[in-house]
């Protein structure tokens, strides 16, 4: 059942000299003797912890607080004792590590592999017209009209290719191609793939000619066909195996991600079982990869089609071992401006075997609740478990429980 109190039970417990006339008195147990500490009181703020030795978070509070905490049954209260003129000290620790089983058969994603390359077999593609806008198209006569024998066509300021002209009468049909160099030089680049010139033809009559120079208005016009969606050979390259790690990253039982150490491996490939005993061994390592990877070129070589997870290479993860928690020596720390006693601290002396713990408020059912009460100097080990939850723990400090 859970008990309520105010945190101010602290103002209900005093120290004293020796055994006095209070409603309960709880003795030190102590066999060393100290002074009597100037401003010696409790302070700071109490915490709580649990019969298991877990601190309870949202029990700290200030001593002086008048809200109220619950408690139960075997619930410890630490009280602070802080005096005048205290070393306050410190200590470190290294915190241990659970086990954790060896992990069998844990497969290799696609990160660890080459994946390779698809192959084609080659495809002449398909023949289409190819046609440009030739503008207007210059034809010049280096001889007699009705001779045919000497006509020059120039589109742009490149003379073309003229591969036939005849003459009927007063008109002249003119048959021309544009190369592929002469497609470059009049449109600025290159011909297109599998371009195969064509002729073009032109009338031109007699009457148009001025000086030997006649213009014709040709416009759109095909000049060649062209090869669309060829594609070359290509081979299929086969997926690889880049290598084995000797470590991976695995997701723990509490959803954390730890990275475990490979302590072997296993492939299966094409009918082949092949395995690494030891990781350690770069040669057994490099033979693993080599036969993997030689059994995915021979299923390519035998015309299969072959991806990356044709190959199940796996890994055994080591187990680990747990390690226990290291906690190092206390030491004193340097309090402000690296004083190493602070005016007014946590109490770190010793305690002395006359002081005696008095409950001095019967009214409060306290007494009634505490099942033992004692000056107890917290340890390193105090420090180590508690240093990330409260401000208010200090090995050697001495705490009312």
């Amino acid at each position: 059942m859970k008990k309520v109190l105010s945190v101010a039970l602290a103002s209900a417990m005093v120290l004293g000299m020796g055994a006095n006339a209070f409603a309960i008195s709880y003795s030190t147990g102590s066999n060393q003797e100290a002074d009597w500490p100037s401003n010696f009181q409790f302070d700071g703020q109490l915490f709580v912890t649990d019969k298991d030795g877990d601190i309870i978070e949202e029990s700290t509070t200030e001593l002086n607080d008048s809200e109220s905490v619950d408690f139960e049954p075997g619930d410890v209260i630490w009280m602070p004792l802080y005096a005048d003129d205290q070393y306050q000290w410190k200590n470190t620790w290294t915190e241990g590590t659970e086990a954790q089983d060896a992990v069998k058969s844990v497969k290799l994603d696609s990160s660890y592999f080459d994946l390779g390359e698809k192959g084609n077999a080659p495809s002449a593609g398909t023949v289409e017209d190819f046609s440009v806008d030739l503008g207007n198209v210059g034809v010049t006569l280096n001889g007699a009209f009705a001779s045919g024998a000497d006509v020059d066509v120039a589109v742009g300021n490149t003379t073309v290719n003229t591969n036939r002209v005849t003459v009927v009468d007063d008109e002249m049909t003119i048959k021309f191609a544009l190369t592929r160099s002469q497609y470059k030089n009049i449109y600025g680049e290159d011909a297109p793939k599998g371009y195969r010139a064509v002729n073009v033809e032109i009338v031109v009559s007699e009457d148009q000619f001025t000086n030997n120079l006649a213009t014709v208005e040709v416009g759109e016009a095909v000049i060649a066909t062209v090869t669309v969606d060829a594609v070359d050979a290509k081979p299929t390259v086969a997926p690889a195996l880049i290598g084995v790690p000797e470590t991976v990253v695995v997701v723990d039982s509490d959803d954390k991600e730890v990275e475990r150490t490979v302590e072997s491996a296993k492939a299966t490939i094409n009918g082949k079982t092949y395995t690494i005993k030891d990781m350690d061994d770069a040669h057994e390592v490099q033979e693993f990869i080599d036969n993997v990877n030689e059994q995915f070129q021979k299923m390519v070589d035998a015309g299969k089609t072959v991806t990356w997870d044709d190959a199940v290479v796996t890994v055994n993860l080591a187990k680990i071992k747990g390690t226990d928690d290291v906690i190092d020596k206390p030491y004193i720390d340097s309090a402000d401006e690296g004083k190493v006693m602070a005016d007014y601290g946590h109490y770190t002396g010793n305690i002395d075997k006359n002081w005696s713990i008095n409950l001095i408020e019967k009214s409060t059912g306290v007494a009634e609740l505490i099942e033992k009460a004692e000056l107890y100097k917290a340890t390193a080990t105090d420090f180590a478990s508690y240093s990330k939850y409260t401000d208010e723990i200090m090995p050697n400090a001495v705490y009312l429980k």
